[in-house]
């Protein structure tokens, strides 16, 4: 699969959807690669893979770019379910005795293909 975050600064336009200011900006964030966080299990990342909702750069849209399973986009994304249930997935946090103080999930890239509720 072909990562979007590959030459990020490389025809990529912003998302049309700007996210609010962060109320954690002080606070490390221990779910970033950067500092060793890993998707542990993932339901279906057939059109998007789980490890996308780790990186720590602002949603980018390629237009152009695609892989076998679609357009690539930046989030992650599953197959659209046809039996009940839902889709999950465990991420391992990164850092060293960091105590987690809130969590914030950002769909404002996501519009038209979001989940009805987190």
């Amino acid at each position: 699969m072909v990562s979007s975050h590959q030459n990020a600064n490389e025809g990529t336009t912003p998302a049309k959807n700007e996210s609010p200011p962060s109320p954690f900006t002080s606070s490390p964030h221990l779910s970033e690669l950067t500092i060793g966080a890993h998707v542990l299990f993932a339901t279906d990342d057939w059109f998007a893979a789980a490890e996308n909702l780790l990186h720590s750069t602002p949603p980018t849209f390629i237009p152009d770019l695609y892989c076998t399973e679609g357009k690539v986009m930046d989030g992650w994304e599953t197959r659209r379910r046809r039996l009940p249930g839902h889709d999950w997935c465990v991420i391992k946090l990164g850092g060293q005795g960091g105590i987690v103080q809130g969590i914030e999930i950002d769909t404002a890239h996501f519009t038209g293909n979001h989940v009805p509720e987190i």
